[in-house]
């Protein structure tokens, strides 16, 4: 089963990519409608099916519903955002924004132990959080989930779905702050460099000068290189950790940009090279 449900993830990266060059509220609509409708189908195998074992499952509880439902909190929530802008002053929008930045915070703080546990890419706890039987024997799991659809979730992975949720939303907010806060004399001046490329590139490019260290002796948060090269390239990144995850998830060259960087460039200096000799 653990592979039609990763068919069913693929496909939903391919559809998802064809709404993705728009940021108006009817695209995020749009994308919304489209991420629920591929956590329907995963949600429909799962109850079709059966786990061959214990690690398709944690699979599936860790990263593939995660990585779909997320982009459905996401979605929503910026939906709810744009249609609940107040009108009024600069500062007004900017207290607004503020103000849904401090409950991801808030967040944050009362899962910080799950979302440690995450991010150190641990597996010491998987069991326990990522499959079904086990998570629902914690005492606290009704508490915890009083309305949670035992088959179809173990709890934790929506809390890790919202997590991944969050951090873009984070990212967005921080965005919209800093055009509230850019200088109306700056706006009014062209940008003289515009990035050409896919976004896909582009974030294949920030994250390879952020692991090579080039930038800051790579101490930067991948978050403020992007905010950078958003800016000063004229480019909305909004979705980078969601582009970041398709370009790990390509089955042949996942480094194709920078190589195709490395061909061009050569291809200049053989070029050069006949024309001298």
């Amino acid at each position: 089963m653990i592979e039609k449900l990763k068919e069913v993830e693929q496909e939903f990266i391919a559809k998802i990519h064809e709404n993705e060059q728009t940021q108006k509220l009817n695209s995020y609509k749009k994308a919304f409608d489209i991420c629920k409708e591929y956590l329907d189908k995963l949600k429909f195998q799962v109850s079709m099916s059966s786990f061959l074992n214990d690690q398709d499952e944690i699979s599936y509880f860790k990263e593939i519903k995660p990585n779909v439902n997320s982009l459905v909190i996401y979605y929503k929530s910026i939906i709810d955002i744009e249609s609940q802008i107040p009108l009024g002053s600069i500062e007004i929008k900017k207290s607004f924004f503020e103000g849904r930045f401090r409950k991801l915070l808030h967040f944050h703080d009362e899962y910080s132990e799950l979302i440690s546990y995450f991010r150190s890419q641990n597996t010491n706890l998987d069991k326990q959080y990522f499959l079904r039987t086990l998570a629902q024997k914690n005492h606290n799991f009704d508490l915890l989930f009083p309305e949670i659809d035992k088959v179809q979730s173990t709890g934790y992975d929506i809390i890790i779905a919202t997590f991944i949720a969050y951090e873009k939303i984070e990212y967005f907010l921080q965005n919209r702050i800093r055009q509230l806060e850019y200088s109306p004399v700056e706006s009014k001046q062209e940008f003289q460099f515009r990035w050409t490329d896919s976004k896909i590139d582009l974030v294949e490019l920030i994250y390879a000068l952020l692991e090579k260290g080039s930038v800051n002796n790579g101490n930067v948060e991948i978050k403020t290189l992007i905010a950078f090269f958003s800016q000063n390239f004229n480019i909305g990144l909004d979705e980078f950790y969601r582009i970041y995850y398709d370009i790990k998830s390509r089955k042949n060259n996942k480094t194709k940009f920078i190589d195709g960087l490395s061909d061009a460039l050569h291809l200049k200096m053989e070029r050069e090279n006949d024309y001298n000799q």
